[in-house]
């Protein structure tokens, strides 16, 4: 059985302040799950509900579950930091959700506090697994933005690179939920 998940988060990694997965990508996901029936599990920066709490909340409509992926999207050196990151998240989750424990992975898999969510070795990265550097695991990931035509105003080269392949992403999705 394969679990997905999504990581709402700013643009290219949370490496800049863009939305445009949000705006653009995070609908086609709700989409897609829709037509293949599936439930995911949301990973939101809490930073996001500032400004785009109805995207978030259309997540929660759709009846998916919506855990924590800290509230900055950030890789923090000391583990008190990423804790305090995520308390400040699980709150606001909570406030939203009524979910007193959401699920909780941090950003690049930085923190790992015991949830199965946390560990990178339980996931497959739907980019790392289209460019041939994942097999498939039981946990299945992608960002709103993996599937987003914006390639050209990347932030770096690695990004350029990286997420050069939008309609090739949303293909290989479409794919991964026609096989669940």
């Amino acid at each position: 059985m394969v679990r997905w998940t999504v990581d709402v988060e700013k643009d290219w990694g949370g490496r800049t302040q863009g939305t445009l997965g949000l705006k653009y990508g995070l609908p086609k996901i709700l989409s897609l799950f829709n037509d293949f029936g599936v439930k995911g599990l949301f990973f939101v920066s809490t930073e996001l509900l500032r400004d785009h709490r109805k995207d978030i909340e259309a997540i929660k409509k759709e009846g998916h579950e919506i855990g924590s992926h800290g509230h900055f999207h950030v890789v923090y050196g000391q583990p008190t930091r990423a804790q305090q990151d995520y308390e400040i998240s699980k709150a606001m989750i909570e406030s939203l959700t009524g979910n007193k424990y959401p699920r909780f992975r941090a950003p690049k898999f930085s923190f790992d506090n015991g949830d199965v969510y946390a560990n990178r070795k339980n996931h497959t990265g739907l980019l790392r697994y289209m460019w041939g550097l994942d097999k498939l695991r039981e946990i299945i990931y992608l960002h709103p933005f993996d599937i987003v035509d914006a390639h050209q105003d990347a932030p770096n080269l690695f990004c350029r690179a990286w997420y050069s392949r939008p309609r090739m992403a949303y293909k290989t999705l479409c794919d991964l939920l026609s096989k669940a």
